[in-house]
């Protein structure tokens, strides 16, 4: 689980979010273009509706004259008998046509919204991500790493840019939702070396800790599922009134992994020597240095570059790749990148 699949369903979540929120505002542009049509009729007879106001011994009975004299609703005949007489001598043709027209386009526009996936989609997108910074920055990066092009680190970076920018103003109660709704539907796929792994540590009585650059929500709800220890994650800080604000503590990178090693080794008396260690990217490499047994687990191509070069690191890393139902162990003595 990752950045990536936090975002996945905070999309999701916005979907209904933007189908609940223009169901609304359609329902009230409708009750709007329904009072204003009324308006309109009214402004076109001023004189008669004035005079069956003034006529009518109760505002009922007002209402009753102006639903039957002009065929308007009861809601039409209401907004024009609550209006003072200063405001229905004031109204204006041009006004309430220009008022309705746009409401008309408005109202088109949330209709096909509900109904055109292709135009809801693009209003999810530009809700998260300012157009221009979706285009130019976030998709190139990511096209590039869907073709193994890219660098990962470089996408990680621009993954974490979007996630920043999208929650920027939520709530954390929010994110804690979405991110339990990842774990609920995707927190089983793990590799089967890795579950294998944790079960072995367990039997063991080894301490688990998870360190990742994924969101703390996440991370927190990941470790609570499979009764790890302890954790550390990104922190996306939050106001006092409990909405990201933009500032981030990150733990994807080396130096902050070793600043966690370095609290948790104090914490929980750890002799790191007699220690295990997994990660994927060159931001665990300070771990790996750290403990004496380090397993690389699907490592990226710049991680498995890092580990060629150090020949410390060489001599001691367990370098494992899953694939399908399928575990290798790879001899670093005898990997050719290509």
């Amino acid at each position: 689980l990752n950045l990536k699949d936090l975002i996945k369903y905070f999309v999701e979540h916005r979907h209904d979010v933007v189908i609940r929120r223009t169901q609304y505002d359609l329902r009230k542009a409708k009750e709007r273009a329904h009072i204003l049509e009324g308006l309109i009729i009214a402004s076109d007879n001023i004189d008669e509706v004035i005079k069956i106001i003034r006529a009518a011994k109760t505002p009922n009975d007002a209402i009753s004259g102006l639903m039957e004299r002009f065929q308007l609703s009861e809601i039409q005949s209401r907004a024009i008998v609550e209006m003072r007489l200063r405001q229905l001598t004031g109204l204006m043709q041009d006004q309430l046509h220009a008022e309705y027209e746009e409401i008309q386009k408005q109202i088109a526009h949330l209709e096909e919204i509900l109904v055109n996936h292709e135009l809801c989609r693009k209003v999810i997108k530009y809700e998260l991500i300012e157009e221009e910074v979706w285009h130019h920055e976030v998709k190139p990066v990511y096209l590039k790493w869907d073709r193994r092009e890219g660098d990962y680190d470089e996408y990680l970076l621009k993954m974490v840019d979007a996630y920043k920018q999208a929650i920027l103003g939520v709530s954390k109660e929010h994110i804690e939702h979405v991110a339990q709704k990842v774990i609920n539907q995707k927190g089983d796929r793990i590799y089967t070396f890795s579950r294998e792994r944790m079960k072995w540590h367990k039997e063991q009585g080894h301490i688990v800790i998870a360190i990742s650059g994924s969101p703390y929500e996440l991370v927190s709800k990941m470790a609570n599922k499979y009764k790890m220890d302890d954790y550390r994650g990104t922190i996306y800080e939050t106001d006092e009134a409990g909405r990201y604000n933009g500032h981030v503590i990150p733990m994807w990178d080396a130096v902050s992994k070793q600043k966690a090693i370095d609290e948790l080794q104090a914490k929980y008396d750890i002799d790191l020597s007699q220690s295990f260690a997994y990660g994927d990217t060159t931001g665990d490499l300070t771990m790996f240095r750290a403990v004496g047994t380090p397993f690389a687990i699907n490592p990226t191509r710049e991680l498995i570059t890092k580990l060629m070069e150090d020949e410390t690191l060489r001599q001691k890393i367990n370098v494992i790749v899953e694939r399908k139902d399928v575990k290798y162990k790879l001899d670093m003595d005898h990997i050719e990148l290509l």
